[in-house]
């Protein structure tokens, strides 16, 4: 199972990478939680950023949440 987080601001996103101890992957944070795969961004903030960040967390591969 993959997993997707998205916040709007690094401030939301920084918590949930110390908490699951997420690494670094390019312009995103990946890592896993027992059998769960999980990759962590932001979006930015306004439709347009939310839409592209989307669509291309969901063009990187199964997401299933």
């Amino acid at each position: 199972m993959r997993v997707a987080i998205l916040t709007a601001m690094p401030i939301e996103l920084r918590p949930v990478v110390r908490g699951l101890k997420l690494e670094r992957a390019g312009d995103d944070y990946a890592g896993k939680l027992g059998d769960v795969d999980i990759i962590a961004t932001t979006m930015g903030m306004g439709m347009t950023g939310a839409t592209n960040t989307t669509e291309r967390v969901l063009a990187s591969g199964g997401v299933d949440r």
